[in-house]
């Protein structure tokens, strides 16, 4: 299974916007969110990943209520919050914004606290057994398709 597999067409724009939100929630882009939205995109399966990303840089910080969750199953909520942790811990800063963040996030997702810490642990274990060496693309299939593994047998 590939990261592209476990998420619906339909969810991956959004699942990217979660993305940008998060990587912008400090007000500053730092060089290995940028490397980590780059990834997402591609790993994501976006058409244009270099537009997708070059306009996320461009546009700066959007916000979480501006983007539709309603229609999303219950399992993207739960990889959309999964890969905003991820995207937290990108540039080995944990600023008071990102966490109040992501905070705002797991409330407009409706994911019950207990999981999102079970969530954020996951990130965490992808993050910190990532080899320095290896590509940020290669880390975020990781986390998507582990994840997508976990939910299936967790839920």
């Amino acid at each position: 299974m590939a990261a592209i597999d476990a998420i619906r067409d339909e969810a991956r724009a959004t699942l990217f916007e979660v993305l940008v939100c998060m990587a912008w929630a400090d007000r500053k882009l730092a060089p290995e969110e940028a490397d980590a939205l780059r990834a997402a995109a591609m790993t994501l399966g976006m058409v244009t990943p270099r537009d997708n990303v070059i306009s996320a840089l461009e546009r700066g910080s959007a916000s979480i209520s501006d983007i539709p969750f309603a229609w999303l199953k219950p399992r993207e909520k739960e990889l959309a919050y999964l890969c905003a942790a991820w995207m937290l811990l990108a540039d080995g800063e944990s600023a008071a914004s990102e966490t109040s963040l992501l905070d705002e996030l797991r409330r407009a997702l409706d994911v019950p606290a207990a999981r999102a810490e079970w969530l954020r642990q996951k990130a965490l274990e992808v993050r910190s057994t990532q080899k320095p060496t290896a590509s940020w693309w290669r880390e975020f299939d990781r986390l998507i398709v582990g994840a997508a593994r976990a939910l299936d047998t967790a839920s």
